[in-house]
């Protein structure tokens, strides 16, 4: 019903911004409208290129899980997921976050 959706998400803040490659670090993701309960969070990944200078055209390089933990999940204020480990150093990443509205 329409008394359960939430507004278009919105994240307010990411920690920690750096990742290591080895993976098990803890990504806390604060922010409104996230999701009502752990049924309307598809999955995050994080996207990663080689160098600052292809961010956008090389995402498609590197893709690791970050995996979310309904134990730390505060329905639409935060998301916590503990990041999977990468073979390879990357310079720039993005979060992508799905999340069914």
């Amino acid at each position: 019903s329409i008394l359960n959706q939430c507004e278009k998400p919105q994240i307010n803040s990411i920690e920690p911004t750096k990742l290591p490659i080895s993976g098990g670090t803890f990504l806390v993701i604060n922010g409104i409208n996230m999701g009502t309960g752990m049924q309307d969070l598809i999955d995050i990944n994080i996207k990663c290129s080689a160098s600052a200078n292809s961010l956008e055209n090389s995402f498609a390089e590197t893709l690791f899980e970050c995996v979310i933990l309904e134990k730390d999940f505060k329905p639409g204020k935060q998301i916590v997921c503990k990041t999977q480990s990468s073979n390879q150093v990357r310079k720039q990443c993005k979060l992508v976050i799905r999340i069914q509205v």
